[in-house]
């Protein structure tokens, strides 16, 4: 059985929830939020990008607010701090406070969905052969998303009568592993050591479960102690912004650094084949990454088939990616079961099979 890493985008949440799990709905609806009072809200309006009215709708529309925050940095390295108050007003003193609020409140807003009946249903259906998967080949898990729709039945499955949880304080008695530990300090993450090779959970943009205390030493609540925003302390280690600003945004985060840079790695070259799975492309750090793979390791691209015609996402890829990439377009990606051998699932229309 092939070992490999998979790697999860938004589109996996969008294809339960499509309304729901849009990056637009969750930053829409923080700014409808009672979050902030209007002073604050017009402290963070006064950015250029986004209409006050509705707030920020895309990561993009965030550009402005880091433009600001290194301003702000670099004019608190260059005063003195008693006389700062003389170059910063309230205002502009609390702005950092307040965008740490709205990224950790976006962020969160995709750890509240709720499953209807139906819904719940699916996942299980969807979940379990993905975990049965796992389980046997111990394969590697990483997601670009905030939300536990993966990292919550990780945890509290049993497959043929063996826990099968992540965080584990034993490690060598599970397949897959957090990626995130405990024993981490700001110089390095040790590596699992275990008789058995084993697969990493990484979430490779953060979440509202990773933080930095205030003494700076990087912390991980657990799901059923996360605060609600407005009662959120520590530094956020969330990446939220415009894809051109990610990598130095990852350079902030210990905890997303050193998975950037030596635990992603690592996945990459242990797996047999990569599957991307409901991510479109947008992130060139990851692609970036992935073009450094060894030219034996293919990547199959699980999509829905609305983003194009398969010769049309075959060239994407091929540009994106280079080496050997094979779409696999589908009505619904849920539908997705043969993670042992992508080739076998069907989705090239005839009419577009290349002779």
């Amino acid at each position: 059985m092939n070992r490999k890493l998979i790697v999860f985008g938004n589109g996996l949440g969008r294809a339960l929830d499509n309304d729901y799990f849009q990056l637009q709905a969750a930053m829409t609806s923080v700014w409808g939020s009672d979050l902030f009072d209007e002073n604050e809200k017009e402290i963070i309006a006064s950015l250029k990008g986004f209409d006050a009215a509705i707030g920020p709708t895309s990561e993009a529309d965030l550009r402005s607010a880091y433009t600001a925050l290194i301003g702000h940095s670099m004019l608190k390295l260059s005063i003195e701090p008693e006389t700062l108050s003389h170059w910063l007003n309230t205002n502009a003193a609390q702005f950092p406070s307040l965008l740490e609020k709205y990224i950790y409140a976006v962020a969160h807003y995709f750890h509240e969905f709720q499953f209807d009946p139906p819904q719940e249903a699916l996942w299980r259906t969807f979940t379990q052969p993905l975990i049965d998967y796992i389980f046997k080949s111990r394969s590697h898990v990483a997601t670009l998303n905030y939300d536990t729709l993966l990292y919550a039945p990780f945890n509290r499955q049993n497959v043929t009568g063996k826990a099968f949880p992540l965080c584990r304080a034993k490690v060598d008695e599970t397949s897959l592993g957090d990626g995130f530990q405990t024993s981490y300090t700001p110089k390095t993450f040790n590596w699992y050591n275990s008789k058995n090779p084993r697969g990493t959970y990484l979430h490779l943009h953060g979440t509202p479960l990773f933080y930095k205390k205030d003494d700076g030493v990087s912390a991980k609540r657990t799901r059923d102690n996360l605060p609600i925003p407005k009662n959120a302390e520590g530094k956020n280690q969330i990446i939220l912004g415009p894809t051109g600003l990610k990598l130095q945004l990852i350079e902030s985060c210990d905890v997303l650094k050193d998975y950037w840079e030596v635990r992603l790695p690592k996945c990459i070259r242990e797996a047999d084949e990569i599957i991307l799975f409901g991510y479109g492309g947008a992130d060139s750090h990851l692609n970036d990454l992935l073009k450094k793979r060894s030219p034996e390791t293919n990547i199959h691209i699980v999509e829905r088939n609305q983003e194009g015609t398969w010769l049309e996402r075959k060239k994407f890829w091929s540009d994106n990616l280079s080496g050997t990439v094979s779409p696999i377009l589908l009505d619904d990606i849920l539908d997705f079961t043969d993670w042992d051998d992508p080739s076998k699932q069907p989705s090239i229309p005839y009419s577009e099979i290349p002779f």
